[in-house]
């Protein structure tokens, strides 16, 4: 039987990106001030999406580990759609309505709707190093299109073979725990619902 399926993300008010993510509502309107969130409307409560929950979850990873506001913003921007992407893969972040999948099923489900193959190991690590930059050469696979200061690994192996610990030292983030925590703080993500083709 073939199905439609539809796609639905949850939205998070600014009251529940305090409680899940620990952005206050005090800092929300700071970082709108300053114009690194869009202006609310008037009259109407504020709605954030999975992309920009991830952006501020992350812009405050950054600022807690010390860098100004700017840069925090500039590598969320950046880091953000990787968070997107495991959330996508995160069994506990994916409800699946209108069909009885197995759970072995199921993964092959969300990896297909996030149009990626269980062989892909993706990002799920990322290094923010306290130096400026890595050189080139330290990184496989040719020229890195990255933002200055951040890099990001699919394996702490990948990590381990790319940077160069003797000189270099930073902060790690696993992307697979952000959407793990998440999901179990908030419950699921992202909805998949299914129904049945019209003959």
């Amino acid at each position: 039987m073939q199905y439609q399926i539809e796609r639905i993300e949850r939205e998070f008010s600014a009251g529940e990106i305090a409680e899940f993510i620990g952005v206050s509502q005090v800092m929300q309107r700071d970082w709108r001030r300053h114009g690194y969130l869009p202006p609310s409307e008037p009259r109407r409560r504020v709605k954030f999406g999975l992309l920009q929950m991830a952006y501020l979850g992350l812009m405050k990873v950054q600022i807690d580990a010390g860098k100004p506001p700017s840069t925090a913003s500039g590598l969320a921007k950046w880091t953000a759609p990787l968070a997107v992407m495991q959330i996508e893969i995160c069994p506990p972040a994916v409800k699946i309505e209108g069909i009885d999948l197995p759970d072995s099923e199921k993964r092959r489900f969300m990896y297909e709707m996030a149009n990626r193959t269980e062989d892909e190991a993706g990002s799920r690590y990322l290094f923010f190093p306290n130096r400026q930059s890595l050189p080139k050469t330290s990184l496989p696979g040719g020229e890195d299109t990255s933002p200055v200061g951040c890099y990001s690994f699919g394996s702490l192996a990948e990590m381990e073979g790319a940077v160069e610990r003797d000189w270099i030292t930073g902060q790690i983030f696993d992307l697979e725990a952000f959407a793990m925590s998440l999901a179990l703080k908030a419950g699921p993500l992202i909805t998949y619902r299914a129904s049945p083709e019209a003959p």
